[in-house]
């Protein structure tokens, strides 16, 4: 019989790998953007969508997938998110079309949202409270470590194989991880199993979901997108009215409303992924097209800001066991702040050393506002909840990545009319400038929703009420 220790060590690994994929994936691909642009032969607009159609069914497929692991068990849906993923990444690699692409990069997403909105709800069901920050800090480590390598791997393999290389990896990983789980995760976590699946809440979240953020993202491209916003809103209204009504909601917004500090630690988060999710992006594209580094180049200097991140996560973790998670994660969005405002000011001669200097600091700064911030929200909630705790982080991640690219869209096609990534470097830098100041600005109303959180959460079995 296994006995406690290697148990734990078992389970820290495989959602360890797991937790790497999702964010690998995001990163990696943005360094094959431009190959990818050249080789199909797409604009400006269609090479986001490369990016947001993952970015998007991740964001609106992690809550259904987090309480569907609550209700059916969650290394169900955890393995089953981990076959679809890798289906999705051999399919992506084999792609001969713009619009095969977006279509497999959408079951990629869905894959990858269902095993990583489980993940951090197995480690946290898994281990005791005075071990979970710890245990929560090595898988945030392991997040970063994908954000970290997602450039490094992702440039290096286009440069020397081809962007489809980028997807072959994915594809192979994956396919250890499910191995792993086959192997040694052997118990099962469904506290809330017997429960209703709301159906009818899940359609309306989704539907409105993905018309916010498709009429977000293309508003200043077609005319009709502005109403695209506006029945993404009605639904989503609508959803939250439903929700207020059924016995067992997707998400349980009366429990959010009397809970303070697990709703700022959301928003506080929601805020982050905004501000930062495109940085990779953006400078990808600053250093390749307006700065003229090659993809291989380009990879090293973006692995600094997930480098520094993954060194730190575990010190991060470890202090949320002790100290206020209102202090350690305020203080970290604060820095990410202050290397925001440095690429605001970014022009096409700026030396290479001052962005490094931005990304050191911002690394630093992310890896003491997530771990905490995780630990935060997890300690607010009673056991039966795990599953939708973490979706709920899960979907605050990925719709702050989601419309931290449709912002940079809009901004896109207002300077670049459409056209192609490269046709006017002078226009993409500014565009790239104006993304930065618009994230900066965001940054700073995530460092007030952050330090208006309450003290450390003390566990607890029933759900707070402030």
């Amino acid at each position: 019989m296994i006995g406690k220790g290697m148990r734990e060590r078992h389970i820290l690994l495989i959602t360890s790998l797991a937790s790497f994929l999702s964010p690998f994936m995001s990163n990696a691909i943005n360094l094959g953007i431009p190959s990818i642009g050249k080789e199909f032969t797409c604009n400006a607009a269609d090479a986001n969508w490369i990016v947001t159609g993952y970015i998007l069914i991740s964001a609106v497929a992690v809550l259904p997938s987090g309480r569907l692991g609550d209700i059916l068990g969650r290394k169900r849906i955890f393995t089953m998110g981990l076959a679809i993923f890798i289906i999705g990444s051999l399919l992506c690699a084999n792609a001969r079309s713009i619009q095969l692409l977006l279509v497999f990069r959408v079951i990629q997403g869905l894959g990858s949202a269902m095993s990583y909105s489980t993940a951090t709800a197995i480690v946290s069901s898994a281990f005791s409270p005075d071990k979970r920050g710890k245990a929560l800090g090595i898988i945030t480590t392991a997040t970063y470590a994908g954000f970290a390598l997602g450039p490094f791997l992702g440039g290096s393999l286009t440069y020397n194989y081809g962007w489809r290389a980028i997807f072959y990896f994915a594809f192979l990983m994956g396919l250890v991880v499910l191995i792993l789980t086959w192997l040694q995760l052997k118990e099962e976590w469904a506290e809330a199993r017997g429960e209703r699946f709301d159906v009818a809440g899940t359609f309306l979240y989704i539907i409105g979901m993905v018309a916010l953020i498709y009429g977000l993202s293309s508003i200043t491209a077609y005319f009709w997108a502005k109403y695209v916003l506006v029945i993404g809103i009605g639904f989503l209204l609508l959803f939250g009215k439903l929700e207020l009504s059924v016995n067992h909601p997707i998400l349980d917004i009366g429990f959010l409303a009397g809970n303070t500090n697990f709703l700022l630690a959301n928003l506080a988060a929601l805020v982050y992924f905004i501000s930062t999710s495109t940085i990779n992006y953006l400078l990808s594209l600053h250093l390749q097209i307006v700065a003229g580094c090659n993809s291989q180049m380009t990879g090293f200097i973006l692995l600094t800001q997930p480098l520094v991140m993954a060194l730190l996560s575990p010190l991060a973790g470890y202090l949320s066991d002790y100290c206020e998670a209102r202090f350690l994660a305020t203080v970290g969005i604060a820095s990410a702040l202050g290397g925001l405002a440095i690429f605001s000011l970014l022009k096409p001669n700026t030396p290479i050393w001052l962005l490094l200097i931005a990304l050191v600091i911002i690394g630093g700064g992310s890896a003491f506002f997530s771990s905490p911030n995780t630990n935060s929200v997890m300690g607010a909630i009673p056991r039966k909840y795990y599953g939708v705790a973490s979706s709920t982080l899960g979907t605050m991640r990925n719709c702050g990545q989601a419309l931290s690219i449709a912002v940079s869209s809009t901004i896109f096609s207002l300077y670049l009319k459409n056209g192609s990534l490269s046709v006017n470097a002078i226009r993409l830098d500014k565009g790239i400038r104006g993304s930065f100041i618009t994230f900066t600005l965001v940054c700073i109303f995530g460092v007030l929703v952050s330090f208006a959180r309450g003290a450390k959460i003390v566990e607890t079995d029933s759900w707070p009420s402030s």
